[in-house]
């Protein structure tokens, strides 16, 4: 190696580096600013997932507390099902779910419709148990007597 020359490629690492400062730190700037886009974005998921949990136990609260809320939603299921069952027979009856190959209705979708209606007639059959074990039950019957214990009994 020459005085006046700079190393050979072989030595790299003893090479001047000709790039700025801006070019060596460039990377590195990248790397975190990348990172903070990843910290805010997980920020973001951990608060979208709070006020997804903190609603749902504000659901459940609802469920709980309130009697009425098992029927209601018996009965918007009951509605769904049956507007799901209602759908997909009169898209079978149009003939969109023919195959492909022979023209001829396929049955998985006539099978799934039926195990619609089955699901929605479970669904109302809940329901209807529901109603009437609630009009069995006219009214709690009142607490027993407390049981006294030995140091009551010695006191009287």
């Amino acid at each position: 190696m020459n005085n006046d020359q700079s190393p050979t490629v072989a030595e790299p690492w003893l090479a001047p580096d000709q790039r700025t400062e801006q070019e060596i730190l460039a990377p590195y700037k990248t790397q975190l600013t990348t990172d903070a886009q990843q910290r805010k974005a997980t920020k973001a998921k951990i608060v979208a997932a709070v006020e997804e949990i903190s609603r749902l136990t504000f659901s459940l609260r609802e469920a709980i507390t309130n009697p009425a809320y098992a029927d209601t939603t018996l009965v918007r299921q009951a509605h769904l099902l049956d507007t799901m069952f209602f759908t997909v027979m009169k898209r079978y009856a149009d003939g969109d779910y023919d195959n492909e190959y022979t023209g001829q209705p396929d049955d998985h979708a006539l099978a799934f419709a039926m195990s619609v209606q089955k699901q929605c007639v479970e669904t109302l059959k809940a329901l209807g148990a529901i109603n009437y074990m609630k009009a069995l039950k006219p009214a709690l019957p009142p607490l027993p007597l407390p049981v006294p214990d030995e140091q009551t009994i010695k006191e009287t």
